[in-house]
């Protein structure tokens, strides 16, 4: 009972049946995984698309020229007047209340008028607060330094 010997051809075909079922199973095994990752991909572009459909739906039912947010109206409808720090009013003059107004009338009969001295402090008060609302000069050691070199 003699074997024989694989001769070399012989070896070299079984190694190149080997590696070659080998090839064969790690492609398989790539191709799978490729088209799984084409399916999440698909699905992807769908839900995409979907979105930017929803999107140029909304935005071919928003009018023209407006918008997208909802604006919420002034309770006070408009403004009446600004008044500024110099005391000066920009804008529209205050309206007078109604003449008629019997409340008013009560409220001015009410209310003391302020004397000549009361008016004088106020004015004095009002000025004294413009004054101090001056702003601070921002690194004061600069202008120091500047009036030393001239």
């Amino acid at each position: 009972m003699h074997q024989k010997k694989p001769s070399e051809l012989e070896i070299a075909l079984q190694k190149l049946s080997q590696s070659t079922s080998t090839f064969v199973d790690q492609t398989q095994s790539f191709m799978q995984e490729t088209r799984a990752n084409l399916k999440n991909q698909e699905a992807s572009v769908r839900n995409l698309e979907v979105q930017v459909g929803r999107i140029a739906k909304q935005l071919s039912e928003r009018p023209l020229n407006t918008l997208p947010s909802n604006t919420i109206p002034n309770p006070k409808e408009e403004c009446k007047a600004i008044k500024l720090r110099s005391g000066k009013q920009v804008g529209k003059e205050l309206e007078e209340p109604a003449e008629g107004s019997l409340q008013n009338k009560q409220k001015d009969a009410t209310l003391p008028k302020p004397t000549e001295k009361e008016v004088q402090k106020s004015e004095e008060k009002e000025m004294h607060k413009q004054k101090s609302a001056a702003p601070k000069i921002p690194y004061p050691q600069r202008l120091k330094a500047e009036n030393k070199d001239k």
